[in-house]
């Protein structure tokens, strides 16, 4: 299997033809349009790959489940 065929399409790094800065440019004018209307906007930014390097990712997300993290969340973080 070629790493084109795991990587999500929403992906914007490691992928040909994209780049996190295509990222970093899609989050700057999302926050310019909300400021600009008069609408905080809150940004957090966690590197999951260096998080999970240390730990057992599927008993964090175990975890994460008996604490009451919604299901939806831990979807997105096991994919």
């Amino acid at each position: 299997m070629s790493s084109q065929n795991i990587v999500d399409k929403h992906q914007f790094g490691f992928k040909r033809g994209h780049s996190t800065s295509l990222c970093t440019n899609a989050l700057k004018q999302r926050v310019d349009y909300y400021t600009s209307h008069g609408i905080y906007v809150f940004v957090c930014f966690v590197d999951f790959q260096k998080a999970f390097d240390s730990v057992n990712f599927w008993k964090l997300l175990l975890k994460l489940l008996d604490d009451g993290v919604d299901e939806r969340l831990l979807e997105f973080l096991a994919f």
